[in-house]
C-alpha cells in the first residue's frame, strides 16, 4: 500500500485548535476516505437501508476525495481508484434508493471531477483506462448532459479530458463507448453535433472527438457512413465560419487555430469518403467558401485549404443542380474576398482559378434554352461525364435530383459513396 494511504498519516490532520491560516497537507485526510472506501456496499433491500453507516462514511468520502483531487498522489491511485470506482457503481445502481438523490447527471459529473487531475497522471490515465465499463459511463453522462435544455458548459470539461486521455481504438473499447451514448454511432454523431453548438466551451472537443473512436482512414466505413449522413458537414463548417469573429474574443487564437484545423482534416477525410452531389451541396450551402477564405486570411489550414481548392471545389461546379447555390455563396463572400488580407494571402490565386472555372459552368447555365448547350446534361458519375442530350438521361429515383446516362454509371456512382 503507498505511504501516503497509511493510517498513521492520520496524525498530521489539523485539530480544531490549530492556526488553520498556515497551509494544510490535504494529503493527510487520503487515510480515512481509503479507509471507509474499502468496506464491500450494503445493498439495500428496505427503505433507507442504503444509508448505513458503511454507505454513508463511503458517500461523505467521495465527496472529500472530489474536494482534494488534485492533491492525490500519483502513487496511490492504483490502489485508491478501484475504490473509487467500485462505490460509484454502486450509487448510480442504486440512486433511487438515496433520498434527495443527485441527478443521474450530477452524478457522472462528480466522478468525473475526481477523474481529471487523475487521467492527467500518465501511469494513473493507463490504469483507468483498463476500467471495463467507464467509457460507457463517460458516453452516457455525455448524452445526458447533451439533452438537457440548457447544458451546463461546465460539465463539459471533464469529458474533453476523458476523450483526449482515453484512446477508443480498440472495437471493444468503441462499441462500449457507443452503447453508452444510445446505442449507434448514430447516436453519438448527434451527442457531438448538439455539443457543438455550445461553443466556445466545446471547441476541444473537435480535435478529440474523432481520435478517440480510432483512425477514420481504417475501414470503419459505418462511422464514416454516420458522420456524413448526420449532418456534421454543416455543423463543422459553421464552427470554421464562427470561429474568426465569436470564439477568437472569448479563446485566445492559439486554442481556436488548432481546433479550427482539426474541423478541416476531418472535413478533408469526410469528403475522401463521400465525395458527391449532395454532400458537395451540404457544403456549399453551409459555408465552405467562406471557410476557406477565412482560414486563408488567417493562413490556418494551408495544405488541406489547397487540397479543397484543387480536388474538392472545383466538382461542385460540375453539378448543374448545385450551381445556382455556388453562384448565391460567391455572391455572399464578394465583400471578405475582395479585403486586403486576402489578396495577399497564399491562396489567392488557386482562389482566382477557381471563381474564374465556377463563374465559366455558372454562365453556360444561364444560357437561353434555344442554345445547344441548355439542351445538353452531363452524366451525373463524375467517372463518365458524358454530355448528351437531356433526353437520353434518367433522373435517380432515390433523390430525383442526380442524371446518369445510363443504369451502370448510376451503380458506379452509388458504390463509390452515393449521393
Amino acid at each position: 500500500m503507498d505511504a501516503s494511504l497509511g493510517l498513521e498519516n492520520i496524525s498530521r490532520i489539523p485539530s480544531p485548535l490549530q492556526d488553520l491560516e498556515r497551509p494544510v497537507d490535504f494529503t493527510a485526510y487520503l487515510p480515512v476516505f481509503y479507509a471507509n472506501l474499502k468496506p464491500a456496499p450494503r445493498i439495500p433491500t428496505r427503505g433507507r437501508e442504503l444509508l448505513s453507516d458503511t454507505n454513508s462514511r463511503a458517500i461523505l468520502s467521495l465527496h472529500g476525495l472530489q474536494e482534494i483531487r488534485y492533491q492525490i498522489p500519483a502513487a496511490a491511485v492504483p490502489e485508491l481508484w478501484p475504490e473509487i470506482w467500485k462505490w460509484s457503481c454502486f450509487l448510480h445502481t442504486h440512486r433511487e434508493a438515496i433520498p434527495d438523490a443527485l441527478p443521474e447527471t450530477r452524478l457522472y459529473a462528480e466522478l468525473l471531477f475526481i477523474l481529471d487531475p487523475l487521467l492527467r497522471l500518465k501511469d494513473a490515465a493507463l490504469l483507468i483506462s483498463r476500467t471495463v465499463g467507464l467509457r460507457r459511463v463517460v458516453a452516457r453522462h455525455w448524452a445526458l448532459w447533451a439533452d438537457t435544455e440548457r447544458p451546463d458548459g461546465g460539465y463539459l470539461g471533464g469529458i474533453v479530458i476523458f476523450l483526449g486521455k482515453i484512446k477508443m481504438t480498440d472495437p471493444p473499447n468503441i462499441e462500449e463507448f457507443i452503447d453508452g451514448a444510445g446505442g449507434t454511432i448514430q447516436d453519438v454523431v448527434k451527442v457531438f453535433k448538439r455539443s457543438l453548438e455550445f461553443m466556445p466551451t466545446a471547441l476541444p472537443l473537435i480535435r478529440v472527438f474523432f481520435s478517440s473512436l480510432g483512425d477514420f482512414d481504417r475501414d470503419d466505413s459505418h462511422i464514416k457512413d454516420a458522420l456524413v449522413d448526420g449532418g456534421l458537414i454543416t455543423s463543422l463548417l459553421k464552427v470554421i465560419c464562427a470561429s474568426g469573429v465569436e470564439y477568437t474574443m472569448l479563446l485566445p487564437i492559439h486554442e481556436v487555430a488548432p481546433t479550427v484545423l482539426a474541423a478541416l482534416q476531418l472535413l478533408q477525410r469526410m469528403f475522401k469518403h463521400s465525395l458527391t452531389a449532395l454532400t458537395l451541396r451540404e457544403a456549399v450551402e453551409a459555408g465552405i467558401f467562406r471557410a476557406v477564405i477565412s482560414c486563408g486570411i488567417r493562413g490556418i489550414g494551408s495544405q488541406v485549404i489547397v487540397e479543397l481548392l484543387g480536388n474538392v471545389l472545383p466538382l461542385c461546379t460540375m453539378y448543374h443542380s448545385i450551381l445556382s447555390s455556388v453562384a448565391r455563396s460567391l455572391h455572399d463572400i464578394r465583400d471578405l474576398v475582395s479585403t486586403p488580407a486576402f489578396r495577399t494571402s497564399e491562396i489567392f490565386t488557386m482562389w482566382a482559378n477557381f471563381c474564374e472555372l465556377a463563374e465559366l459552368h455558372i454562365s453556360s447555365g444561364r444560357l437561353p434554352r434555344s442554345n445547344l448547350r441548355a439542351s445538353s446534361r452531363a452524366c451525373g458519375d463524375m467517372e463518365c461525364g458524358e454530355i448528351r442530350s437531356k433526353t437520353v438521361f434518367w433522373r435517380c429515383g432515390g433523390c430525383h435530383t442526380v442524371y446518369y446516362c445510363s443504369p451502370d454509371c448510376q451503380r458506379a456512382d452509388w458504390t463509390r459513396g452515393g449521393h
